[in-house]
């Protein structure tokens, strides 16, 4: 991504969305496609403990980041 759009000077971070190496209040915008889908596994009705740990340090990490 980075050599792709150099022309764009945007800076590009690789981290794990549960754990975001990032200053609070320092997105605008967060857009996923895939992150969620890539940890959802199971029963959407009763998910695996697995499940509701990962979703959940998601959304709280990234809701915490606005």
């Amino acid at each position: 991504m980075r050599s792709k759009y150099a022309a764009l000077e945007t800076q590009w971070e690789v981290m794990d969305v549960r754990d975001l190496k990032i200053h609070d209040s320092s997105i605008d915008v967060a857009i996923d496609k895939g992150a969620l889908d890539a940890m959802i596994h199971g029963s959407p009705w009763d998910p695996p403990e697995d499940v509701r740990m990962n979703v959940g340090k998601c959304v709280d990490e990234v809701g915490s980041q606005r």
